[in-house]
């Protein structure tokens, strides 16, 4: 690269070769670079800006701003792969880790359910609700309610009859007319309702959840409507 002195005037100056011929005498003269050969036009206002050297220095300047960033993109990219990949199995872990707990809940309630309508012996709960009704409110309240209630019998109270003791139910509501025995809560509620009036409407205690009647006196209830059919295999 050489470098050739520009005079600065309002009509611009010419290089002539490897020198400059002035245009109109009493010019300023610069010292500037010069990349190559061929025409360089400088005039006032436009020099440092629009000269074929800086243009060039812009591209290159564009050109490295471009690669840089392409690479800033490509290691954040990368980056972000690496991260995810390290990431997803953990993630599927505690998936897998919540399906299952979900399933072994879902599968208790199903066994559970199976077990009251079909190997429950539904004559001594019968037997078991009714001594209930005829004892009326003695039975010490629930701590686990609150608040505490003569209508929610402990379900641990050692008075209860042996048959509800057996049934362990998860809660007992007890009313002058009916006893009710809460076997699951949460997602689905489900159970027995038992009551020793042969005009009794198990709907007015749990509406319209009464899914089928086991006794005379005595019927299953469930917050769905999914009802465990018996099967010479076990579950359906």
């Amino acid at each position: 690269m050489s470098r050739v002195l520009v005079r600065r005037n309002q009509m611009g100056c010419q290089p002539n070769g490897s020198r400059l011929v002035d245009l109109v005498e009493g010019c300023e003269c610069i010292s500037i670079p010069v990349v190559g050969a061929g025409c360089l036009w400088a005039r006032e206002g436009v020099l440092g800006g629009s000269t074929l050297m800086d243009k060039q220095g812009q591209s290159w300047v564009r050109s490295a701003k471009r690669l840089l960033f392409s690479r800033r993109v490509l290691i954040r990219s990368t980056i972000g792969l690496l991260v995810m990949a390290l990431l997803a199995r953990p993630l599927y872990i505690c998936y897998r880790i919540v399906a299952a707990l979900s399933w072994e809940r879902e599968l208790a309630i199903e066994e559970g359910r199976y077990a009251l309508l079909y190997s429950t012996n539904h004559d001594a709960v019968l037997a078991g609700a009714n001594e209930m009704l005829q004892e009326g409110f003695v039975y010490r309240p629930d701590p686990e309610w609150f608040p505490p209630s003569k209508h929610s019998p402990d379900p641990k109270d050692p008075r209860l009859p042996v048959s509800i003791k057996l049934l362990s139910p998860r809660r007992i509501i007890m009313e002058p007319d009916y006893v009710q025995f809460e076997m699951g809560g949460g997602n689905c509620f489900w159970g027995l309702i038992a009551s020793m009036r042969n005009d009794f409407d198990p709907g007015a205690a749990v509406g319209p959840w009464v899914r089928r009647k086991l006794r005379d006196g005595l019927w299953y209830y469930a917050s769905d409507d999914r009802l465990p059919e018996l099967s010479p295999g076990g579950l359906n």
